[in-house]
Parts: structure tokens; sequence; C-alpha cells
């Protein structure tokens, strides 16, 4: 993994954890969709109330801060990003089961495809980034050539110039499009 380059492998691990524990979820969606969609309805419940623009902001900090501090807690070994990744993809699968129990998988598909096509990637490069993080600390401790400081600055330039945009672009997308979209699949 060279500096300034986007890290492929780690990126196609993360989504491979990613879809490993939606499917968990979503197995597991029967039993536990009922608990969680009550705990994120009080969590979040008033957000959706919001004015669009201050919604779309809402959605941009939220997603920004959590995959922003996934990814440098790297740090630790590269292992929260990996553990943020697959609490997202378990979470995704859970509430995707009870959505696609009562509203169908089309349903589904419309309200996570229009800004997910976005949002995904960016999680998923926030990841592998935080986990070539994790590797370069790691590598410093077996005693290789490697600058964790070097390291550091590229993951946070491919952040800010890759993740951080389609991040605001999704948040518009989720706050803007997304509910259209939902209306029409209903």
């Amino acid at each position: 993994m060279t500096s300034g380059k986007i890290p492929w492998k780690l990126s196609f691990l993360s989504l491979l954890i990613l879809l490993a524990s939606f499917t968990i979820g979503y197995v597991l969606g029967g039993q536990l969709s009922e608990p969680l969609i009550e705990i994120l309805k009080k969590l979040y419940g008033e957000t959706f109330n919001l004015p669009l623009p201050l919604l779309t902001i809402l959605i941009f900090a939220n997603n920004f801060a959590k995959s922003f501090v996934a990814m440098l807690l790297g740090i630790i070994l590269g292992i929260p990003p990996l553990l943020f990744i697959f609490a997202n993809g378990l979470i995704l699968g859970i509430i995707g089961y009870a959505i696609v129990r009562d509203y169908g998988i089309w349903f589904f598909l419309a309200g996570i495809l229009p800004h997910g096509v976005l949002e995904i990637p960016a999680v998923i490069l926030s990841v592998a980034l935080g986990v070539k993080l994790g590797l370069a600390v790691l590598g410093k401790f077996k005693h290789r050539e490697v600058s964790v400081k070097e390291t550091l600055l590229s993951c946070i330039r491919s952040y800010l110039f890759v993740v951080l945009p389609l991040l605001a672009i999704a948040a518009f997308v989720e706050s803007h499009i997304t509910p259209l979209i939902l209306r029409l699949a209903s």
C-alpha cells in the first residue's frame, strides 16, 4: 500500500465484512428488529421533522463524525474501524429485515440505494483507511520501515478529498431525494 492511494484490497475486505454482518443482521432480524426499531425511534424519531437544510447538515455531521473517528481509531491496530463497519452492517441487516417484511424489497432498496450508492462506498473507504493506519502501526511494532505519521496524513488526505465529498452529496440525496423516491415506492 503506497501512500496516497486508495487501499483497494482493504476496501474489499471492508465490503466483505459489511455484507457478512448485513446477512447476520438480516437472519437475526426476526428476533431483534422490534427492540432495535424502538431504540432508534427514541434516538432519532424527531430528527426527520427538521427543515431539510438542517436535516442535511445533521445527516452529514453524523456520518462525518462517525466515519472520521472510526478511521482515526484505526491507529489501534485497525480493530475499531472493522468493528464499526460490522456494527453498521448488522444494524442495516436487522432494520432491512423489518422493512422487507413490512413493505417489501423494493421499498427497502428505494430507501437505501439513492444515497447508499455514495454513502456506503464512503464508509467502506473510511474503514479501509483506518485499517491501513492500523497496519502501519503494526508494521512499526514489527520494526518495519513505515511512517505512521505519513500514513496518517495520507489517510486524512484521502478522507478529505474522497470520503468527505461523497458523504456531503449522500447527505443531500438522503434528505431531499430519498424521501421522494420512498413516496413513489409506497
